[in-house]
């Protein structure tokens, strides 16, 4: 679900093939998170 949520709201399939390699999915969501938001 983290990963369609990130999808969502970036509409960039790139955020999504990092999420998938990282291994903490929470913590690469809070990061990726931060970053939308200031971008």
């Amino acid at each position: 679900e983290s990963l369609l949520l990130t999808g969502s709201y970036s509409g960039s399939a790139k955020i999504t093939i990092s999420l998938r390699e990282s291994s903490n999915l929470a913590s690469s969501h809070r990061e990726f998170t931060k970053i939308m938001i200031f971008s």
